[in-house]
């Protein structure tokens, strides 16, 4: 439904028949109402859809391909539309188009009937009132879009958010990877220092410490010196490797905090090395 620009403000006025349109329009014009006369139940259907605040008609034209139409019409409405029929019946006895009208109450939804002959004051108070109800709608309307559109800016942000994160969680497992690999490639390093250093040297130590007890004479004061040389060596071998597995540097930057919080992060991914 268009509702946009002065489309929605009309006043349609469907009264084929004798001066009832003219007069209306009169009177509602003076009262500086815009108004708009139809011809036709699918002219009045489609000033409906194009946007229009209420429409009058005149029981005379409340026929049965009237009635269907506006119904389709009405029926197709958006939620938030409920839109305001005012039928202006004969005086006294009820007529086939008074009762036509009655019946079609329901099908047409917002529907007001007024007697005639009608007063002015009473028919603009009635369309006044229609106004009101339909410029309210209007209001309802345009809060929707706003809520439509808040919330589909929000889900844009939730969506930018979310690809952030998995951004970010990324290149966290990545890091994590990256470290986990950087650890083995340690431990491998270290354990053949420990093997081919500090392994070596006690090795050789525990050989000749064996050839002391020998029957020698002075060469147990070799074996003895170069075992003292080479437990010295797996002392200093010892401290070396006690330094590299977490030196000063690694403390001030920090590294085992960060070690730590990316363990915290991804448990898994430790407990699976």
């Amino acid at each position: 439904m268009a509702i946009n620009g002065e489309l929605k403000f009309r006043i349609l006025i469907f009264a084929p028949f004798g001066k009832d349109a003219i007069l209306i329009g009169e009177v509602l014009q003076k009262s500086g109402m815009l108004v708009q006369e139809v011809t036709d139940p699918a002219e009045l259907s489609q000033c409906i859809r194009d946007g229009a605040n209420a429409a009058i008609i005149t029981e005379e034209a409340l026929d049965e391909e009237t009635i269907n139409s506006l119904g389709e019409c009405i029926a197709s409405q958006p939620p938030w539309s409920d839109f305001p029929l005012i039928v202006l019946t004969g005086g006294g006895a009820s007529t086939p188009g008074t009762e036509m009208a009655v019946r079609a109450r329901a099908a047409l939804g917002n529907l007001s009937l007024l007697e005639r002959p009608v007063r002015p004051a009473t028919l603009l108070s009635a369309v006044r009132t229609a106004v009101r109800a339909r410029a309210r709608q209007y209001e309802i309307c345009e809060h929707l879009k706003e809520l439509k559109q808040a919330h589909l800016s929000l889900q844009e942000a939730n969506n930018r958010l979310e690809s952030l994160v998995e951004q970010r969680t990324s290149a966290l497992q990545k890091l994590s990877a990256h470290l986990m690999r950087a650890q083995d490639d340690e431990r491998r390093r270290m354990a053949r220092e420990l093997h081919d250093g500090l392994g070596q040297s006690l090795a050789a130590a525990q050989i000749n410490l064996g050839l002391i007890d020998m029957p020698n004479g002075s060469a147990g004061e070799r074996f003895l010196g170069e075992a003292r040389h080479l437990v010295g060596q797996a002392v200093a071998d010892m401290r070396t490797l006690s330094y590299l597995l977490h030196p000063l540097c690694w403390r001030k930057l920090g590294f085992s905090r960060l070690c730590s919080g990316i363990s915290m992060v991804f448990p898994n991914a430790v407990e699976s090395r």
